[in-house]
C-alpha cells in the first residue's frame, strides 16, 4: 500500500504547485482579457482569406505603360492601340475582358471575363494587359482539362 500512495502524493503536490492550493476562479479582468483575445483571434482568422475588397478601377497597360484607367462600375467599351493595332476592352458589371484584338491566336479573347483582385488578361503579341489591382484571393487559380 505504501508503494501506491507515493505516486498519488506526487501528482497531488504537482497539481498543487501548478494551480495553487485552492480552486482558481476567473476574476472579471481575466474574463475580459480572455474574451478580447478570443474575439481578436476569431476576427483575424475570418479575415485572413480576404484581399481587402474588390478594386475600384481596371488598369489597361500597353507596352508596360499605363494606357487607361477605367472605373469598374462604368459600363462601356474602350479602345487602346498596341504594336499590332487596336484592342477593344469591354467593362460590364464590375468585370472586364478583351473583346477584340489583332493578335493571330485570339487567346486573350478566349480568356473571358476577369472580376477578382489580382486577375489579368494578357495579349502578348499586342502587348496589352488588362488587370484588376490587388492581391489574389485563395481560390482556385486555374483549371485544366
Amino acid at each position: 500500500m505504501d508503494g501506491q500512495s507515493g505516486p498519488r502524493e506526487v501528482r497531488a503536490s504537482w497539481a498543487r504547485a501548478l494551480w495553487g492550493s485552492g480552486a482558481r476562479r476567473l476574476i472579471a479582468g481575466d474574463a475580459a482579457v480572455l474574451i478580447l483575445f478570443t474575439s481578436l483571434s476569431a476576427a483575424a482568422f475570418l479575415n485572413s482569406g480576404r484581399a481587402g475588397g474588390p478594386p475600384s478601377v481596371i488598369r489597361v497597360e500597353v507596352g508596360g505603360d499605363l494606357a487607361l484607367t477605367v472605373d469598374r462600375l462604368e459600363k462601356g467599351r474602350h479602345v487602346v492601340r498596341g504594336p499590332l493595332g487596336p484592342s477593344e476592352i469591354e467593362v460590364r458589371r464590375g468585370e472586364a475582358r478583351i473583346l477584340s484584338s489583332p493578335c493571330p491566336l485570339k487567346l486573350c479573347i478566349r480568356a473571358g471575363w476577369i472580376g477578382s483582385p489580382g486577375e489579368m488578361v494578357v495579349c502578348l503579341p499586342n502587348e496589352v494587359v488588362v488587370r484588376l489591382p490587388g492581391a489574389p484571393g485563395r481560390g482556385i487559380d486555374a483549371v485544366s482539362r
